[in-house]
């Protein structure tokens, strides 16, 4: 049992770059990269929509694209853009 809502290690700062990488953490599957300014970005690894694995994705700027998903992009925990609202 794990307290949820909580700070957790996830790695050292140096195991983290502009690499989209799947990492566990308490049982979890997160994504984690860095944004170009250097910034951590950790994510639950599944799109919001159907659950493909975000860690499967590349980056475009700060955002994570699905190959199987064009037009969407998720980045710092937030849909940027839908699809069907283009």
């Amino acid at each position: 049992m794990f307290l949820q809502n909580a700070w957790y290690v996830a790695g050292w700062e140096h195991e983290f770059d502009r690499q989209i990488k799947q990492i566990m953490v308490l049982g979890d599957k997160i994504a984690v990269y860095r944004c170009q300014d250097g910034k951590p970005v950790a994510l639950k690894d599944a799109c919001p929509h159907r659950k493909l694995p975000l860690s499967n994705g590349r980056l475009v700027g700060d955002a994570v694209d699905l190959e199987e998903r064009p037009g969407l992009r998720r980045v710092v925990d937030r849909v940027d853009q839908l699809p069907y609202l283009l």
